[in-house]
């Protein structure tokens, strides 16, 4: 490879670990608000009767986690999108020919 070619893909390896930084910072946080919505059904579970205000709360947490989710997978389909796109832009035509032969070379030979 070219030097040029070495300097876009450590310039998109760069974007791609900030995008999968980012993502694995949302996903923690994601599964803190879980763990807090578990804590209050338990919580509510325990106390033996269950005010609307409680039910609404635990629906409301759950839809807005599932909310959050789906933005997640979308952020991390966004940044395998960019991974691939930015991998294909960088070689040249007969590197690209060679990856792609030796790729289905690999599935070839996996499938047997």
């Amino acid at each position: 490879m070219t030097d040029e070619q070495m300097k876009k893909i450590e310039a998109l390896r760069e974007k791609i670990k900030a995008e999968e930084d980012m993502a694995r910072r949302e996903m923690d946080r994601q599964q803190m608000e879980a763990v807090e919505l578990a804590m209050l059904e338990s919580r509510v579970m325990h106390s033996g009767g269950l005010a609307m205000t409680q039910v609404d709360d635990i629906g409301i947490g759950i839809d807005r986690l599932t909310f959050w989710i789906g933005k997640l997978v979308k952020m991390v389909d966004c940044a395998r999108l960019t991974t691939l796109n930015g991998a294909l832009d960088v070689p040249t035509p007969i590197q690209s020919g060679k990856f792609f032969a030796a790729i289905s070379m690999l599935h070839i030979h996996m499938r047997k």
